[in-house]
């Protein structure tokens, strides 16, 4: 899907896209090593010479300033468009995680129902 998208757009990949690039994608917490190793070399097919997964939780965590190495757990919840990601996060890693498929496509429907 990434190198598809990348393609169809040929003068943003010569715009954006220097030979060599370092690319962080975050991924949902419930995805299979087949569908990370899926993810890393559709990256690496359009000219990802380093790329980092990152779980959308800790990315989240990150991004809104967290402080991720200390030994206190923080809960994260990423509602998305497709998924909710649930996370603790302490000690630079995720203790426990949930990936949920109600998310923010669904939400108002639910919340208008109640």
């Amino acid at each position: 899907m990434i190198s598809e998208l990348i393609k169809s757009i040929p003068t943003l990949k010569k715009r954006w896209f220097s030979p060599s690039l370092t690319m962080v994608i975050c991924i949902p917490s419930g995805i299979t090593e087949v569908e990370m190793r899926a993810v890393k070399e559709s990256a690496e097919r359009v000219n990802g010479k380093e790329v980092y997964l990152i779980h959308e939780p800790m990315a989240a965590a990150i991004g809104i300033g967290i402080d991720i190495v200390k030994p206190k757990g923080n809960m994260v919840v990423d509602i998305g468009g497709g998924t909710t990601e649930i996370a603790v996060i302490a000690l630079s890693g995720i203790v426990c995680e949930k990936s949920l498929k109600v998310a923010g496509d669904v939400l108002p429907m639910i919340l208008s129902i109640t």
